[in-house]
């Protein structure tokens, strides 16, 4: 081909025809010019296909992540509102105060407060794409801005950790008016560190505990905790469907 150009040029030249020489040099340009376009649109083409599989296998990890953890904050919602229950169900010991109630059914209750799940989804590839050069890749803004609050609702993680805790003030009161063997006798079994038969001498009065404003207050506080928790955990659930929802829709995994 080189050479099929090269022996036009010279007969051009040797035919001194300026005109059919400056036509054939503006051809030749226009042909190299062609040519390094279509080499380049060739090559973005590869490189815009190879970029789209990047993007299916991270959007896949993103939405298998998303799979697990929602299957894992479902089953912490139906144990928030257990929980939402048990403090209703104690709360209204205080209005009935019946003489039959013992210090540790009243214990149980308080203490299945406190008993939860630590909040502890999965976002390493969540996290891991979202703080790199990979997101990037993913070239729907709509799906990224989706992303955004996907990651700013799992961000709670500490928040909800810290505040999953006992107190001070709820440690001192456990200290002085309910004990704390009995307390961590109320314990489920792979938490418990006393066995059945421990007793223990200190035998809280219940009806001292149902007249006790402090301990209301800290149930009517920690039922406010819970339910932040509930509200927290059904905003992550939303976002979450729409993430989901968005991916289905939009990619084919």
């Amino acid at each position: 081909m080189i050479a099929f150009f090269r022996n036009i040029r010279r007969s051009l030249v040797e035919s001194m025809s300026t005109r059919k020489y400056i036509y054939y040099a503006v051809g030749e340009i226009l042909l190299v010019m062609i040519g390094i376009l279509l080499a380049l649109q060739v090559n973005n083409w590869n490189q815009n296909r190879i970029d789209r599989n990047k993007e299916k296998n991270l959007v896949k990890s993103i939405y298998k992540e998303l799979l697990e953890n929602q299957t894992y904050l479902k089953s912490r919602l139906d144990y928030l509102n257990s929980r939402q229950n048990n403090g209703k169900e104690l709360l209204g010991l205080f209005e009935t105060k019946p003489k039959d109630v013992s210090s540790q059914e009243l214990i149980n209750h308080y203490q299945k407060l406190w008993t939860s799940p630590l909040y502890s989804p999965r976002t390493s590839n969540i996290m891991r794409i979202v703080s790199n050069e990979e997101y990037n890749l993913i070239a729907k803004d709509s799906l990224k801005l989706l992303l955004n609050e996907y990651v700013v609702s799992l961000d709670m993680t500490d928040e909800m950790d810290k505040a999953n805790q006992l107190g001070s003030e709820e440690m001192k009161f456990i200290k002085q008016h309910v004990g704390a063997a009995n307390f961590v006798k109320a314990l489920p079994d792979n938490f418990r560190i006393l066995d059945d038969e421990y007793k223990t001498s200190f035998i809280p009065d219940p009806q001292e505990l149902l007249n006790n404003h402090i301990f209301e207050g800290h149930i009517v506080t920690r039922m406010a905790q819970i339910k932040f928790f509930n509200f927290r955990t059904q905003e992550t659930l939303i976002w979450m469907d729409r993430v989901k929802s968005y991916i289905e829709s939009h990619y084919k995994l």
